[in-house]
């Protein structure tokens, strides 16, 4: 029988052993690590924890919130629609316009299955902290390896956003009147307007960034699409003049169904893992949702992946079909209308290096500009996410706030994100290398493994009809293996493939 008595208005509990006080002062993860039996016991696991909140008052942090599965749908799509989606149009027009809409899908079917592995493991982990479900999992290794992803994870997302600031910044520039190399532009920016916005104590104050931001990405993929009838510069002008130069665009090709080099096919799909992977989002989500059941959750991830899913096919394609063999690794060059003059390899069948733009269409202009201020915000909001989980890994979760801790931090990795963003110079290569290494982990790996590491544990689960048992351990592993051979295929062809 458990043991309780009160201490003042707080009572204490003890499942399994002598009674002990709990002053009031304690956090419930103090209470819980104190009083609840230990990770992978099956007793009345997830029930200690409701009990420990009910008898003590003090409410554990994924509690719940007041997200229906709209708003909460809405909510993680717009984590996952970002930056990623410049790169799309480049990768259906390496890859194919048939194994481009391959890959997405399978992705996408894979992304929201994983999503509903983590939200079963959170349940029957008894937390929707992804760093909190890996320790349950697997221990203090877990939490690391969770960190590690997020970590990781967010960098790629941070150094792409101040990548695509120096092919975005130029435009600003001529709209004034004034011609300023992208690359002082781009570190200008980011001490300047990226830095101090890092500085922010909370994300209050870009709430509204957030909105402005999914409104700007949306509006670039309608125009992709609507590009196909309406923008045929390549086709029509194809040329750039620089003092007395011209630069000629490449010339139309037959489109591509698939793609000849089955290197160069394969070696994009870590974009499109990059762009689809919002699992280090979810938990807190989840958390959020008004009733708290798995259910409403697997609604919340099917719909915030098909979202996206159908907004990126869109763009992928479209952009192919309106930019052809001139289409940048990001399209938002190709809104420009600009001119590659130095390929990576063969002429018109590599990467840019360097480029000319007409910067000839008003619209495609301000388009830019209100997509740097969407990269703007994007930024601190990613940042916030990787300096939380620094922070935790660094200091603990209850960590008090530390003026010292949140500059020093801040300043560390805008000053590493901005190295790495002056010396890839191409987003392609953010977006490729984020997601041969971060994605992996985080949309397929942990997940997997994750749940298959609390579903063997076979804990008793206060609400049984809340954890959806029939994924089962093999699809849980599938995904595992699915991301592991990810990971080694993406690294091994950044490194020695395409």
């Amino acid at each position: 029988m458990a043991d309780m008595r009160e201490v003042g208005s707080v009572q204490s509990f003890n499942a399994d052993g002598p009674r002990k006080l709990i002053p009031k002062k304690e956090t419930f993860a103090d209470v819980y690590s104190t009083h609840a039996p230990e990770k992978g016991k099956t007793k009345n696991y997830t029930k200690t924890r409701s009990v420990i909140e009910k008898l003590t008052g003090i409410q554990r942090p994924d509690a719940g919130g007041d997200l229906t599965v709209s708003t909460a749908s809405f909510n993680l799509a717009n984590n996952v629609i970002g930056a990623g989606l410049v790169g799309l149009p480049f990768v259906s027009q390496s890859s194919g316009v048939i194994p481009f809409v391959i890959f997405i899908t399978v992705a996408g079917i894979g992304c929201s299955k994983t999503l509903d592995m983590l939200a079963s493991a959170a349940v029957m982990a008894g937390t929707k902290i992804f760093e909190g479900i890996g320790l349950q999992a697997g221990g203090t290794a877990g939490k690391w390896a969770t960190s590690f992803a997020v970590a990781c994870n967010s960098y790629g997302a941070c150094i792409a956003y101040l990548v695509l600031i120096s092919s975005t910044a130029p435009v600003v520039g001529k709209l004034i009147g004034q011609e300023i190399s992208p690359l002082y532009l781009q570190i200008g920016i980011t001490l300047v307007v990226v830095l101090p916005l890092t500085l922010l104590k909370n994300l209050n104050a870009l709430a509204a960034s957030a909105i402005f931001s999914l409104i700007v990405y949306l509006v670039v993929g309608i125009t992709a699409v609507v590009g196909i009838f309406t923008d045929h510069w390549y086709r029509d002008v194809g040329e750039v003049v620089v003092d007395g130069t011209p630069y000629l665009a490449c010339p139309d090709v037959p489109m591509k169904w698939v793609g000849a080099d089955p290197i160069i096919i394969l070696s994009r799909v870590p974009t499109i893992i990059f762009a689809l992977a919002c699992h280090s989002n979810a938990s807190p989500v989840f958390a959020e949702l008004e009733d708290g059941k798995l259910s409403s959750m697997k609604k919340v991830d099917m719909l915030s992946i098909f979202m996206p899913w159908v907004l990126y096919t869109a763009v992928g394609v479209a952009g192919y079909i309106s930019y052809g063999s001139n289409t940048f690794s990001s399209f938002l060059l190709n809104m420009r209308h600009c001119v590659c003059t130095e390929y990576k390899g063969d002429t018109c069948a590599s990467v840019c290096n360097q480029h000319v733009c007409a910067d000839d269409s008003l619209w495609s202009s301000i388009l830019n500009s209100f997509f740097l201020l969407a990269v703007l915000t994007g930024f601190p909001s990613c940042h916030f996410a990787l300096r939380k989980t620094m922070v935790a890994v660094m200091f603990g979760t209850e960590a008090s706030f530390s003026w010292a801790v949140h500059i020093g931090i801040a300043f560390f990795n805008v000053a590493l994100c901005l190295f790495i963003a002056v010396v890839a110079k191409d987003v392609s290569v953010v977006f490729n290398w984020a997601g041969s290494i971060a994605s992996p982990l985080v949309a397929f790996i942990l997940p997997g493994t994750f749940y298959v590491s609390l579903f063997k544990q076979n804990r008793e689960i206060e609400d049984p009809d809340n954890v959806d048992t029939a994924l089962g351990p093999v699809q849980g592993w599938a995904a595992a293996i699915f991301g592991v051979s990810m990971m080694c295929l993406g690294v091994g062809l950044q490194l020695f493939g395409a």
